[in-house]
């Protein structure tokens, strides 16, 4: 499902200035609803800023997309040499792609990132052309992804706005979301038996049992950046941070902030006139349409 392009009419964006600003330390922030990828505030969601490890929704994304759970993915020769956080993989081991997944969505693994990226594409560099073609579908207008890990590099960008766009997409996914959601899992792995257990870095997920994902990173260029989800009452919101001195507390008052002010309506019903299109060199030069099925969207309350 790509992003779902929505022209916002005048009055919602009214309504939505109404709602009041939103208290947020992060250099970059945003809050999306998540069934339309439309963004509902952002405070500048459109400068180019390091992701450090949110990168690894758009890894976790095209692993879920392109593999099958079971599939085996083996460490490459070199997976020893990558830094950072790691699931510690030996040369040659294998791990089905559902055990890799959790290791880089929970423990944030950079050696399972290279992994993946060699296994899908061959190299790291090849898989970036993957991550940045797929960001472009997605609706990305502004983005770079030069690594499948989120270690700096300076051309290795993205923003709020992209960001959110490519979570809202990835928690689409069944098994990215089932995944993104658990706080502790056993792994399966064919070598180092004495690293089995992953523990969810995001903390959000005992704190609050709304909160369903997804991404923490952080970098020292970077800063603390977090990729957060949390579903109410059927509704899921999607919120971004960037550069955030408190990632937790940037996170939470956006949530309240959406689930506060916002609420999910019925904006286009199944069957309703739609606008009359054009048509060239045909009978009539426009013909009716109707909504071929019912829209739902967050919009702000009153």
């Amino acid at each position: 499902m790509r992003f779902l392009k929505t022209t916002v009419p005048t009055l919602l964006l009214a309504a939505a200035a109404l709602c009041g600003a939103v208290e947020v330390g992060a250099k970059s922030a945003a809050v999306f609803d998540a069934a339309t990828g439309r963004m509902l505030w952002g405070k500048d969601p459109d400068t180019p800023r390091y992701p450090a490890s949110t990168t690894k929704i758009l890894t976790g994304l095209l692993i879920a997309e392109r593999c099958s759970p079971d599939e085996v993915i083996v460490a490459p020769p070199d997976t020893e040499t990558v830094t950072g956080s790691s699931m510690h993989l030996r040369p040659g081991e294998r791990v089905s792609a559902r055990h890799l997944l959790a290791a880089i969505l929970l423990r944030s693994a950079n050696d399972g990132c290279h992994a993946a990226a060699v296994h899908l594409a061959g190299s790291d560099a090849a898989f970036a052309q993957l991550m940045n073609e797929r960001a472009r579908q997605i609706g990305c207008t502004n983005s770079n992804f030069n690594n499948p890990h989120g270690l700096n590099d300076k051309n290795h960008t993205t923003t709020a706005r992209d960001l959110g766009r490519i979570a809202c997409e990835a928690m689409r996914n069944e098994w990215f979301a089932e995944t993104a959601r658990q706080r502790k899992w056993l792994l399966e792995r064919s070598a180092n038996q004495e690293d089995l257990w992953l523990f969810n870095k995001n903390k959000l997920l005992a704190a609050d049992p709304t909160v369903d994902g997804v991404k923490t990173g952080y970098t020292t260029e970077a800063g603390h950046c977090f990729v957060g989800s949390a579903t109410r009452a059927g509704v899921r919101v999607v919120t971004v941070v960037l550069d955030s001195p408190d990632w937790k507390k940037d996170t939470r008052n956006l949530l309240e902030w959406a689930f506060r002010t916002h609420g999910e309506r019925t904006v286009v019903r199944k069957g309703a006139p739609a606008p009359l299109v054009k048509v060239e060199g045909g009978v009539e030069p426009a013909v009716p349409t109707v909504a071929s099925e019912s829209l739902r969207m967050l919009v702000p309350l009153g």
